[in-house]
């Protein structure tokens, strides 16, 4: 129960760690409350302190930590309310390393979060997904790119802005799609 509270900061509620543990590992909350390892506010469960967190989380091995977020990422992705929230599948699916979910889930979010203004997040989300982006056919590639560039541009990340737009220069010459490299070229400019 305690590893699978670490998993999900900054808490979880409850029906995601009775989809996680069972209603008999949900059993064992009663406990870890009254010894103060976790609290209980507004319908969430947390640690007490981040540091308790870190901590249970740091010492999970890597296996264990990439099956908790893989369970997660299930439990999340069934509930039809959090699997409208891309951002938080998106960070299960990428510590589960379940690629087709991080290149399905990551723009999404960044497509969201670029919608409410917050571009670094989406500059971040993008970037998520381009390090599992490696399998992707170039156009689709050469794409997250651009829009991370763009990303970058609105938040003054100049260096990560052009190294993206490179890259994409590359991936369009690599297609011989001529306009779209020229284009590219030009925001590079």
């Amino acid at each position: 129960l305690v590893e699978c509270v670490a998993v999900v900061p900054p808490g979880a509620e409850l029906w995601l760690l009775e989809g996680l543990v069972g209603e008999e590992g949900l059993a064992a909350l009663d406990e870890c409350l009254a010894s103060g390892v976790l609290v209980a506010d507004g319908g969430l469960v947390s640690f007490r302190h981040e540091l308790a967190r870190l901590a249970v989380a740091d010492s999970r091995p890597h296996t264990r930590d990439q099956e908790l977020h893989r369970r997660a990422l299930e439990v999340l992705g069934a509930d039809p309310v959090a699997r409208e929230d891309h951002t938080r599948l998106a960070h299960h699916a990428d510590l589960a390393h379940d690629t087709g979910a991080v290149l399905e889930l990551a723009p999404k979010a960044a497509e969201h979060a670029s919608s409410r203004g917050a571009h670094r997040e989406a500059a971040a989300q993008y970037a998520r997904a381009l390090r599992f982006g490696a399998s992707l056919p170039p156009e689709e590639h050469a794409e997250l790119l651009v829009r991370r560039a763009w990303e970058c541009y609105l938040t003054d990340d100049a260096s990560g802005g052009i190294d993206a737009l490179e890259e994409a220069v590359s991936c369009y010459r690599s297609l011989d799609d001529t306009r779209r490299e020229g284009d590219t070229l030009r925001a590079l400019a």
